[in-house]
């Protein structure tokens, strides 16, 4: 008699050896004593500070993600958007580059039954980048064009002023 195995476990077998494959992989190449010595090295202050400041970065993003599913009439529980967020986050450290992140919230996103996952994890990625602009160019008016004396720093600041009025007339309108 032929005994035959669901397709489920067959796949998770496959999922559990190469996993274990990679990470033999990864460290028969890597000198774990180094690693160990480096380990005991941390200064336990700055990883509560990191660990802190990547949950509550993770927390924000959550909500930035949870607003712009409300905005669409999409809404979904917060706690939902957090974990999408922090699935996201851990593909991201994993994988090489950040697009596997993005992968795994939109695939999340069809379990929630979120229909228009692609654009909203899109739009959440616009505004980071808007966010990160805004603080880039604060930075610049307050540190770097007070000491700098020529023309060109004088039209940064110009510069600055048209983007945050950009913002400030954007976040009007969306109110």
């Amino acid at each position: 008699k032929i005994i035959t195995l669901p397709q489920e476990y067959i796949l998770i077998t496959a999922k559990i050896s190469g996993t274990t494959l990679l990470i033999w992989y990864v460290l028969s190449n890597t000198n774990v004593a180094e690693i160990l010595d480096l380990i005991t090295q941390i200064d336990l202050r700055y990883l509560c500070a990191a660990v802190t400041l990547q949950g509550l970065l993770s927390f924000l993003q959550a909500y930035r993600w949870h607003v712009i599913l409300r905005s669409i009439s999409r809404p979904i529980f917060f706690l939902d958007s957090w974990v999408n967020v922090l699935l996201g986050l851990c593909f991201n450290q994993v994988l090489p580059s950040s697009v596997g992140g993005d992968a795994v919230r939109f695939y999340y996103c069809r379990n929630l039954g979120v229909g228009i996952g692609l654009a909203s994890i899109l739009a959440d990625r616009v505004y980071a980048l808007l966010s990160l602009s805004l603080v880039c160019c604060v930075v610049m008016v307050f540190i770097w064009i007070p000491s700098q004396n020529d023309k060109i720093s004088q039209s940064y600041f110009w510069i600055f002023w048209v983007i945050i009025s950009s913002f400030i007339v954007g976040w009007m309108s969306i109110k």
